[in-house]
C-alpha cells in the first residue's frame, strides 16, 4: 500500500499550538502505547497531564508526573477517580491552577532534553520514509 504522509502547514501547527495552550489539562488516555508526543506538547506549554495510572507501575512516567503538582494518575477504569479528580482540578482557584501549570512546565523542562527529542522525531521519520 502506497503511503503518503504529509507534513502539517505551518497554519495547522499554529492551530494545534493554540489548542494546546488555551486547554486545561490533556488526558492522555493510552494504556498500551508508548506516551506519545502530546503529552510532551502539552507540557512544553504547561498544561497538567492526566494519565492512566497503569502508567505509574510500568512506566516511568511518575518524575513527570507528581500528583497535584504537575497532573495526575487516574484509574481510568473508575469513573469515579477520573470524576474526583476532574471535580478537585476545576473547583481549584485560578492562582492554583495557574501554579501547577507553572509547575508542569519547570519540571518538564528541566527532566527533557527538547533538542534530544527532536533528533528521535527527527531519525524515527528518516527511517520510516523511504
Amino acid at each position: 500500500f502506497p503511503v503518503t504522509i504529509q507534513s502539517p502547514t505551518s497554519e495547522e501547527t499554529a492551530k494545534l499550538g493554540n489548542w494546546i495552550r488555551e486547554s486545561s489539562l490533556t488526558f492522555h488516555y493510552k494504556t498500551f502505547e508508548g506516551y506519545g508526543f502530546n503529552i510532551f506538547h502539552s507540557a512544553a506549554c504547561g498544561r497538567p497531564i492526566v494519565m492512566d495510572s497503569i502508567w505509574l507501575r510500568t512506566r516511568t512516567c511518575s518524575r513527570l508526573v507528581v500528583p497535584y503538582e504537575t497532573g495526575m494518575f487516574c484509574d481510568f477504569r473508575k469513573q469515579n477517580d477520573l470524576y474526583d479528580f476532574m471535580k478537585w482540578y476545576f473547583n481549584l482557584d485560578f492562582y492554583v491552577q495557574q501554579k501547577m501549570c507553572e509547575n508542569t512546565a519547570r519540571i518538564w523542562n528541566s527532566i527533557v532534553n527538547w533538542d534530544d527529542q527532536a533528533q528521535r522525531v527527527r531519525r524515527v521519520l528518516e527511517n520510516t520514509i523511504v
